[in-house]
C-alpha cells in the first residue's frame, strides 16, 4: 500500500512539473524573438541592432495599438542613443498617436519635448508644453511640464521667465525636491561673460589684448607681435622718408593685420559666452535629466 501511495505522489508531482515546465515554454514562445533580441541588444547598448529587430518586428506583425506603441517608443530610444533625432521624433510622434493609455501618451510627450529642447527644436518644444501645461490633469505631469518649460527659457536666455516657471514647481517627492534645490543652487552661479563690443575697443587700443580678455591668449599675444612688428616698419619707413613703402606696408598688412585682430578679439568673445552659456546649460540638463529618464515607458 506504501508503495502504491508513492508511486501515485510521484505520478503527480512529475504531472505538475511537466505542467510548469509547458507553461514556461508556452510563455517564453509568446515573445517574438524579433522582439526578444531588440530588447536584449538595447538593454547591452547594441542599438543598430535593436533598431533592426524593432523594424522587423513592426513590419511582420499586426500588433494591437498598445503593444505597437510601445514597440514604437523603444524604438525611438534606440534611435536616441545613437543621436538619429529625426528618425526619434518620427517613431515618438507615431508612439504618442496610437497610444490609449493617457498616463504612458504624457510620459513619452515629455519624452519627446526634453528630445526637442535638447536638440534645438525650441518652437515645437514651446508649443507642445503650452498645451500639456494647459491641459494636463494630474499634478505630476504638470509640474514635469513646468519643469521642461524652465529648461527650455533658460536655453534661450529668457532667465527671468524660467525662475517664474522654476517657482511654480512644486515638489511631489524627495527626487522633485533635490532637483528643485540643485537647479537653484546652479542659477546662483551663472557663468560670467565677455562683452564683444570690450573686446573689440580692447584690441583697438592694444591689438590682442581682446583675445586675452575673451581668453585665448595665443592668438592674443599673436596678434601683438604682429601687430607690432608691422607697425614697427611702417614708422620705420616714414623715418626714413621711403613713403611709398611706408603706404604699402600700412595699407596692405599692418590695416590688414589691425583690423583684423579687432574683428576676431569680438568674435572670439562671443564664442566664448556660447561656450560658456552650452556648458552651463549641460548642468541644467544633467541636473533635471533623472526626473524624466526613471519614468515608466
Amino acid at each position: 500500500m506504501r508503495l502504491l501511495f508513492g508511486y501515485i505522489w510521484i505520478k503527480i508531482a512529475a504531472l505538475f512539473a511537466f505542467f510548469i515546465i509547458f507553461m514556461d515554454a508556452g510563455h517564453a514562445l509568446s515573445v517574438d524573438p524579433a522582439l526578444a533580441i531588440a530588447d536584449s541588444s538595447a538593454q547591452y547598448g547594441a542599438y543598430q541592432t535593436a533598431i533592426t529587430e524593432y523594424k522587423r518586428y513592426l513590419f511582420f506583425h499586426t500588433q494591437p495599438d498598445s503593444e505597437r506603441s510601445l514597440t514604437l517608443f523603444k524604438l525611438a530610444q534606440s534611435y536616441r542613443q545613437i543621436n538619429n533625432m529625426e528618425e526619434a521624433i518620427r517613431a515618438c510622434r507615431e508612439s504618442i498617436q496610437i497610444c490609449r493609455d493617457v498616463g504612458k501618451r504624457d510620459r513619452r510627450t515629455l519624452r519627446l519635448c526634453l528630445w526637442y529642447i535638447e536638440f534645438h527644436h525650441d518652437d515645437l518644444a514651446e508649443t507642445t508644453l503650452r498645451e500639456m501645461t494647459n491641459e494636463a490633469a494630474d499634478s505630476p505631469t504638470r509640474n514635469k511640464s513646468l519643469l521642461l518649460t524652465f529648461l527650455l527659457q533658460a536655453q534661450k536666455g529668457e532667465w527671468s521667465r524660467a525662475v517664474e516657471s522654476l517657482e511654480k514647481f512644486r515638489p511631489a517627492d524627495a527626487l522633485e525636491t533635490e532637483i528643485q534645490k540643485n537647479l537653484l543652487e546652479i542659477l546662483d552661479q551663472q557663468p560670467r561673460t565677455r562683452s564683444p563690443a570690450l573686446a573689440g575697443w580692447l584690441s583697438t587700443c592694444v591689438p590682442g589684448s581682446g583675445q586675452i580678455y575673451a581668453g585665448d591668449y595665443r592668438n592674443g599675444l599673436n596678434a601683438f607681435i604682429l601687430n607690432s612688428l608691422v607697425g614697427y616698419q611702417t614708422v620705420r619707413f616714414v623715418m626714413d622718408e621711403k613713403y611709398a613703402g611706408a603706404f604699402m606696408t600700412g595699407r596692405y598688412l599692418f590695416w590688414r593685420y589691425y583690423s583684423g585682430n579687432r574683428y576676431h578679439a569680438a568674435r572670439l568673445a562671443g564664442e566664448y559666452n556660447r561656450r560658456e552659456s552650452r556648458c552651463y546649460q549641460l548642468r541644467l540638463f544633467d541636473c533635471a535629466r533623472p526626473l524624466f529618464m526613471n519614468q515608466k515607458n
